[in-house]
């Protein structure tokens, strides 16, 4: 069971993405009516298009059972530790927390061995 936030994020992230998909268009809009074509508002809609596909590619369900999880790797990025849970349905999902990196390994590890999974998957 995972107990975080991360539909309510899913969410957000897809709301402010289809707003600046929106700001993009607006600014190609305005730039049609003066007689140019905006490079820089079709960079925003591009780019915002790619984040929100990003995201509708990631899993956010609260429950994964161990036969769908392909490996867990614990990343570090920038000082903030997160699991990122790589499923068998080619999709990804990222626990962000506050965990040590030291006691999430042993909790993962145990996990497996009381479900009689290898360890090479952790």
């Amino acid at each position: 069971m995972i107990e975080d936030n991360a539909k309510k994020e899913k969410y957000t992230q897809i709301f402010l993405g289809s707003m600046g998909f929106l700001l993009g268009l607006s600014m190609i809009y305005k730039s049609f009516t003066e007689g140019f074509i905006s490079e820089f508002g079709i960079f925003i809609c591009l780019l915002n298009a790619i984040l929100i596909i990003l995201y509708l590619m990631r899993d956010f369900s609260n429950e994964i059972p161990f036969s769908k999880i392909q490996s867990i790797r614990v990343k570090n990025r920038l000082g903030n530790v997160y699991l990122k849970i790589k499923l068998t349905n080619n999709r990804a999902r990222y626990v962000r927390g506050a965990f040590t990196k030291e006691k999430l390994e042993n909790f993962l590890a145990e996990e497996f061995q009381k479900n009689s999974l290898s360890p090479t998957r952790v």
